[in-house]
């Protein structure tokens, strides 16, 4: 029916219309004026005349009348005009002149033109009163119109009245081949193929490999979005139809509308291809769905999804409501882009997600950048799109085993997913009723920190509370993003661990928000350690500056002095370390005074070295003891303004030389601390003010919000360009706070913009 249809429109124009005209003439102008007589009616000028306005209008003047389409007319209405000269002289010389004047002004036109374009007024003059429609009625009615001469030599008119069934069939020529009358008649048999059939059956009009069909449905159809629609002529809606492989490939889904035909009352639909046929596209093309196949709206969806039995169409019918985009053209292993469909809100950093082969296990991504596209494709009537971006997350689930079997009592974590997702697969947003984290029910949580949750989600991100202290931590933004807030939260799990913790606190923050602390130094270790550190500054004075020579020392004698200082300190720092072990409080090493000055970095390297100096004693005794009777020391540095404590030398007061001695020797600290179980968390505000060689050791990164350039380009090796670039829109209102967080601690293989409750 619908080649039909397509022949139909083919023919109108040059057969049907022109059959209509005749049938109207003979009616309207030959039986009743020439009683029948067809011969005597081609004969007469006015039938003549009518017959080619029919011709020509149909056959010649298709579009538009063109000059050359003028000479023509004008020549045949000179040859009618010839049988005016013995009866009706005027008559002759009326259409004759007028005649003329066309034919003239086309020559005209056709020869000159090339040379002068200014005289289009004689293109216009022979195009508008060399139209068929116009030329030929005029001769028409001169066959009509008399004019006589009375005796007082004035002319007078005499009309035959047969002039009105001329006019009469004029009028409905001009009705009959107007564009707009011509285009409903030939989309007739389309309207009334459109009542004969159902109102949810559709045409399919090409295949936008892959996966993707096109579907025109009529007007006045009951179709909408996630409509669940087959190809093909099955007799879906049986009850007892059977559900075959081929059926199964032909189940789709609807997902937008792209344009609607006004002329012929239809819309064109997009449709999924569930099951995904044209993925893989063999040689026989047997994914691709013939055009013109009728495609039918399953009425009842439930009963007929239960009779499908592949995996991905059911999933896809389940979560056809959580469905937000389609996989676009240079996406990679990466980065996922994806073209929004139904023009739907997303919001940055929330999760999406992709289906490869196993529905139970999709591949998670998340949104960190969107952007506005214009349309390439012309069925497309919006003239444009919104494509976002999204980091790849990796697939939810809990570690396995060598078996492949997950490890129960493991946290559900991202691991790595080492494709592309296919083009045009679907997108889903996240839905709890569908992606629960349900399945960490059991999961030890011994030695893990609850971070927070993907934004608008339920999945945890944990941290790893030996690998953050161990392998050293980072947390970095601007003052007020809620970095001193989480430290404070991480410093009781920390201590819950039983590790060892030390806060160097410079602002005094610490002091006022931890309730349960105890001071670094007691009156007696202070005592020790203020005379300590006042020999050693004096050794040093007494080989640097104009001392008279009673009191000037030699430089080897100043190292000798330090080193016996160092080990008092050393022993009584240690000493106090077994003391404070044993009350299993946070420990807070408020230092005084302090403003980035070369006695600062001189107090921090002391202390620090004196407790690496207790861990290595610890793991030296250890080796030789068995592992239930080994002590397990392990200490967490906190060093907050970290770019004091730590400083790029070109940061560093005082004299370069020596500072850059001792910033090196903690940097030393820094780098062989893991192996004796000692390990940092820097807190800092940029990134360029903190010793490179010191940060470059801290395989975790929390970045809060930051603006300045120097941490975007050192944080881009951690977290990638992409991530990087949404530092500096982070969240940092409300009740809570993201951060990207990514390295050793973090239970994911990739960076992740967590969201962190205040």
């Amino acid at each position: 029916m619908k080649k039909l249809t397509q022949i139909f429109k083919k023919i109108y124009r040059p057969t049907i219309l022109p059959i209509e005209l005749l049938v109207v003439m003979y009616y309207l102008l030959v039986l009743p004026v020439e009683n029948g007589d067809i011969i005597q009616f081609v004969l007469q000028p006015w039938g003549l005349a009518m017959t080619l306005m029919i011709i020509s209008v149909i056959y010649i003047e298709h579009i538009f009348t063109t000059p050359k389409d003028a000479l023509i007319n004008s020549l045949n209405a000179l040859i009618i005009s010839i049988v005016f000269w013995e009866t009706l002289r005027i008559n002759f010389w009326v259409s004759f002149i007028f005649s003329i004047s066309i034919l003239i002004s086309g020559i005209l036109f056709l020869t000159v033109y090339d040379k002068n374009r200014k005289i289009n007024l004689l293109s216009k003059f022979a195009s508008g009163f060399g139209k068929a429609k116009v030329i030929f009625p005029i001769i028409a009615a001169l066959s009509f119109i008399k004019f006589i001469s009375d005796s007082s030599e004035s002319v007078v008119f005499d009309i035959d009245y047969d002039v009105l069934y001329v006019i009469a069939f004029y009028l409905i020529f001009l009705i009959l081949t107007e564009k707009d009358v011509i285009e409903k008649m030939r989309s007739l048999p389309s309207k009334l193929l459109n009542i004969l059939h159902y109102e949810d059956i559709g045409i399919l009009k090409g295949n936008l490999s892959p996966n993707i069909i096109l579907v025109e449905f009529n007007i006045r159809s009951e179709v909408k979005i996630n409509d669940l629609i087959v190809a093909g002529n099955h007799d879906v809606n049986n009850q007892n139809f059977d559900v075959s492989q081929e059926v199964e490939d032909r189940i789709g889904l609807v997902i937008d509308f792209i344009g609607t035909e006004s002329e012929r009352d239809t819309f064109v639909a997009r449709i999924y291809l569930l099951n995904e046929p044209q993925k893989n596209l063999n040689e026989s093309r047997s994914g691709l769905i013939q055009v013109n196949q009728e495609c039918k709206k399953v009425i009842n969806p439930e009963s007929f999804i239960e009779k499908v039995s592949s995996e991905k169409v059911k999933f896809g019918w389940g979560r056809r409501k959580d469905i937000v985009a389609l996989v676009t053209s240079f996406s990679n292993i990466n980065v996922l882009k994806g073209e929004i469909v139904r023009q739907q809100q997303l919001e940055n950093a929330q999760l999406v997600s992709c289906v490869n082969e196993d529905v139970n296990e999709p591949i998670r991504y998340q949104i960190i950048d969107a952007e506005t596209r214009r349309e390439g494709q012309e069925a497309k009537k919006d003239l444009g799109y919104t494509q976002f971006m999204a980091y790849q997350l990796g697939e939810w689930r809990k570690p396995k085993n060598d078996q492949n079997i997950e490890i129960a009592t493991a946290f559900q974590r991202f691991f790595e997913f080492q494709w592309v997702p296919n083009m045009n697969s679907l997108i889903f947003k996240w839905n709890q009723a569908d992606d629960t984290s349900a399945r960490d029910e059991g999961t030890q949580t011994n030695g893990h920190y609850l971070l927070g949750t993907i934004p608008k989600t339920n999945l945890p991100i944990y941290l790893n509370i030996n690998d953050l202290v161990s392998h050293h931590t980072a947390i970095l933004g601007v003052t007020g993003t809620g970095k001193t807030t989480m430290v404070l939260k991480l410093i009781e799990a920390i201590k819950t661990n039983n590790i060892f913790t030390i806060c160097l606190d410079i602002t005094g923050e610490y002091r006022n928000k931890i309730n349960d602390y105890e001071d670094f130094f007691d009156k007696d270790t202070n005592d020790t350690w203020v005379i300590e550190v006042d020999k050693i500054i004096d050794a040093r004075k007494r080989t640097q500056y104009g001392f008279t020579d009673t009191k000037k020392i030699t430089k080897e004698d100043a190292e000798k002095m330090e080193d016996v200082s160092i080990k008092e300190i050393n022993k009584i720092i240690k000493g106090r370390i077994s003391t404070l072990r044993k009350i299993n409080k946070i420990v807070i090493l408020e230092i005084p005074e302090i403003s980035n000055t070369y006695f600062s970095l001189d107090f921090t390297q002391y202390v620090i070295q004196a407790i690496l100096q207790y861990a290595k004693e610890v793991y030296v005794d250890n080796l030789s003891k068995k592992e239930d009777v080994r002590d397990n020391f392990q200490c967490c540095l906190v060093l907050e303004e970290a770019h004091t404590l730590v400083p790029e030398n070109l940061g560093v007061g005082g004299d370069y030389g020596a500072s850059k001695a001792v910033i090196d020797k903690i940097s030393q600290i820094a780098l062989q601390g893991r192996k004796y179980r000692v390990g940092f968390i820097l807190i800092s505000q940029r990134t360029a003010t903190v010793k490179k060689t010191v940060l470059n050791q801290c395989n975790t990164m929390i970045a809060f919000r930051a603006y300045d350039e120097t941490s975007f380009t050192f944080l881009s090796n951690y977290f990638g360009d992409e991530y990087v670039r949404e530092i500096i829109h982070l969240k940092n209102d409300g009740d809570s706070r993201y951060v990207i967080v990514s390295g050793k601690a973090v239970v994911a293989d990739r960076p992740i913009i967590v969201e962190v409750k205040k």
